[in-house]
């Protein structure tokens, strides 16, 4: 069962249930304290009214 779902030895699962009362078996997600470092850190930072300015930009010039 575990090869036709695709499950490696230390795999997280969970039972759900649906709502006639069955269940299913799906892969757990894991912790988000594993995606550190996965992305890398931005070069400058950008405050929100530059965010706003730029966005504010874009619908102007989005054809309508």
């Amino acid at each position: 069962m575990g090869v036709a779902l695709g499950l490696n030895p230390g795999d997280r699962v969970e039972f759900v249930e649906l709502e006639d009362g069955r269940f299913t078996i799906v892969t757990a997600t894991c912790s988000v304290k594993r995606l550190k470092g996965m992305a890398r850190k931005p070069k400058a930072t950008v405050n929100i009214d530059d965010m706003n300015t730029v966005d504010a930009g874009r619908l102007l010039s989005t054809p309508q």
